[in-house]
């Protein structure tokens, strides 16, 4: 049910477990994960820490509760917990990603880089820490350094929107505009209703005199923006 993508039917299912067992920190983890695949936060955050009062060194929950803090912005909170559970497992891949990740927005970028890097020593076939390290590399050296990141992250997922993008953007930088088109293309073949990359397609299509393409998209990011 849950790998089938019938997300709602297993809240639905998953929330009877843990009535009938709340004392299951294994159960409340799940059940957050559903609902941060739902988009539900606060519901996911509320899970993720009551698997932790359960089970305060359970690693899962401290990465997926990291994840929660670090959507909405509470930065050096996540940090306390990827921290805490790679205190307790220096290997588990996922959590040096998203410190990575995180590290990144709060500028501590040798440390962002040291993260993602470990990551991918332990998991090199990781598309999100490719994109990561690319992110991190990007803002510390400029996007020359960047690059070959995002490519490794699409090369390894083609359906990576967002590395699509942040490729489509680094090649603009460097003004490979015809590189920059293909790679915003990719994005939004990807996920069509993609915003950033509709934005950043319209200015490679401005730089290169596309009045016809600038027309068009101009058209689509108003529906968007509505």
């Amino acid at each position: 049910m849950y790998r089938s993508g019938k997300h709602a039917e297993a809240v639905e299912y998953l929330s009877r477990a843990v009535e009938r067992d709340p004392a299951n920190a294994e159960y409340q983890c799940h059940l957050g994960v559903l609902f941060w695949v739902l988009c539900e936060r606060g519901n996911a955050a509320l899970c993720f820490q009551r698997a932790i009062e359960l089970l305060p060194d359970y690693i899962e929950a401290h990465n997926h509760l990291g994840a929660v803090l670090t959507a909405e912005g509470r930065l050096e909170e996540a940090v306390s917990h990827y921290d805490h559970a790679l205190r307790f497992n220096p290997d588990f891949a996922d959590a040096h990603n998203n410190l990575g990740a995180t590290l990144t927005k709060l500028g501590r970028l040798d440390a962002a880089i040291h993260h993602c890097q470990t990551a991918l020593r332990l998991k090199p076939d990781n598309a999100d820490a490719h994109n990561n390290l690319g992110i991190a590399l990007k803002r510390q050296d400029g996007p020359e350094a960047a690059i070959a990141e995002y490519r490794e992250a699409v090369r390894i997922n083609p359906n990576h929107a967002e590395a699509h993008k942040n490729l489509g953007a680094a090649l603009g930088e460097l003004r490979r505009m015809d590189e920059a088109t293909i790679s915003y293309g990719e994005a939004l073949r990807v996920k069509p209703d993609f915003l950033a990359a509709k934005m950043g397609l319209v200015g490679q299509c401005q730089n290169m005199c596309q009045w016809e393409e600038i027309e068009q998209r101009s058209a689509q990011i108003k529906v968007l923006v509505r």
